[in-house]
């Protein structure tokens, strides 16, 4: 009897979880503990597949309009391609701390609003097929969690 109740139990939570997931932004933070954030983004280039890229060009946009007074905090673009209807996505990396970075923003040319399911698959994807191999080279601390994005 227990362990069916368990069973049940912990199929209450997963859809808890899963309802949780599609009324919640996730945050992705990584601490790096043994390279700098000029060392990491690198490592990220390397293993970007499954559509990911890296878009120096948003960057250099950007930088374009930032005044001096942000100059301590840089940002990085990642682009996913591929045939949802709301790719092209972009995902925004910005130092927190001189060893932390977070994603500050997703968002799509062609959709307005990105839905939390939407958004949390996009940022889960990113870290399964990027982050976690980059990371891994560096064994750096990551974390993707249910949360407010900052």
């Amino acid at each position: 009897m227990l362990a069916g109740t368990s069973s049940s139990n912990q199929s209450q939570l997963d859809s808890l979880v899963n309802n949780l997931l599609k009324q919640t932004f996730c945050e992705l933070v990584m601490t790096l503990k043994s390279a700098s954030v000029s060392d990491f983004i690198p490592l990220l280039e390397k293993h970007l597949k499954s559509g990911w890229t890296h878009a120096l060009n948003e960057e250099l946009k950007l930088q374009k309009g930032m005044n001096s007074s942000h100059s301590e905090r840089r940002a990085f673009c990642f682009v996913r391609h591929g045939d949802a209807d709301y790719l092209p996505v972009f995902l925004w990396l910005v130092t927190k701390e001189p060893q932390k970075l977070y994603v500050s923003t997703i968002f799509s040319n062609t959709k307005s609003q990105l839905s939390y399911a939407e958004y949390n698959q996009i940022l889960e994807h990113f870290y399964v097929h990027v982050v976690q191999n980059a990371a891994a080279e560096v064994n750096s601390q990551i974390e993707l969690k249910l949360g407010h994005v900052l």
